[in-house]
């Protein structure tokens, strides 16, 4: 499964604490499926929940929520768009700890398409999570990330504005 470290490398690249304190992130996949499609070339859906997990962290729900979300319209649109997984989707708890620390952890459905095709007498798997591209975010184009600074920031009015985040 790919999407797991996708969505890893997306939080600590757009998140500036993650980017710091990287080993208090873990992403992992739990509990799932395989359904075939029953199509040709050999198809079939690998469906599981990804758990994001950040420990003994000083950030505010948002500040994983929004990049988590910004991912998932990348990604896994269909938790933005599909009603279903609005109201269902995205799960979150949050454990509070001494020091204005906490543990907090969301889960969400994601699915990666796979096929099967048999070239030059081997077999030839292939997972299929390209992103959208960036003209499809639709509202999320509003929140963005710069990559080399870290900071985050959002477009108002045309004009770019800093989002404070601990």
């Amino acid at each position: 499964m790919l999407k797991p470290e996708l969505l890893r490398q997306s939080l600590i690249e757009y998140a500036p604490w993650l980017r710091q304190h990287p080993e208090q992130l873990s992403v992992s996949f739990q509990q799932g499926e395989i359904v075939n499609t029953g199509f040709e070339p050999v198809t079939f859906r690998y469906h599981y929940n990804i758990e994001v997990e950040v420990r003994a962290c000083p950030l505010h729900l948002d500040s994983l929520s929004v990049p988590i979300l910004a991912w998932a319209s990348l990604h896994q649109p269909e938790l933005l768009l599909n009603p279903e997984q609005q109201r269902n989707g995205l799960r979150f708890s949050c454990e509070t700890l001494d020091n204005n620390l906490s543990n907090l952890k969301i889960s969400f459905p994601v699915d990666e398409l796979v096929s099967v095709v048999r070239q030059d007498e081997q077999l030839l798997i292939t997972h299929h999570v390209k992103a959208r591209e960036q003209e499809q975010l639709g509202i999320w184009s509003l929140v963005f990330v710069d990559k080399f600074t870290g900071e985050a920031w959002r477009r108002e009015d045309g004009k770019l504005i800093p989002i404070d985040y601990p």
